[in-house]
């Protein structure tokens, strides 16, 4: 067997933080002055507004391996704070579904505005 890796240049996002002082070591939690969002994830984040189903996700952006889009589009835009499970107690429940985080609508509205 082969193994295929694309590598994709990924889309900048910058906010205006005015005159926020620069991000420390201390504010690991909060949004950072400059977060990289992957042309994955731009193209899943639009379906995010409401919650949807991993299945329901992954038909609209036409994926059908699992694994791959467990790596490449779900756990991504989880750790960037960019989605939320809508059940984040239960992460492996059939229920669970997928919704934008205020960063995540942040990011969606900026790039909105820039189209």
């Amino acid at each position: 067997g082969s193994i295929v890796i694309t590598f994709r240049p990924a889309v900048e996002f910058e906010e205006d933080l005015g005159s926020t002082p620069p991000v420390t070591a201390q504010d690991t939690d909060q949004d950072t002055a400059h977060d990289v969002v992957t042309s994955e994830l731009a193209r899943m984040l639009p379906y995010c507004v409401s919650p949807i189903s991993r299945k329901e996700l992954m038909a609209q952006l036409g994926l059908n391996h699992v694994e791959n889009f467990r790596l490449v589009y779900l756990h991504p835009a989880l750790e960037a704070g960019l989605i939320e499970r809508t059940l984040p107690d239960k992460p492996q429940s059939k229920h669970q579904q997928y919704r934008l985080t205020e960063k995540g609508q942040r990011w969606l509205r900026k790039r909105n505005s820039e189209a």
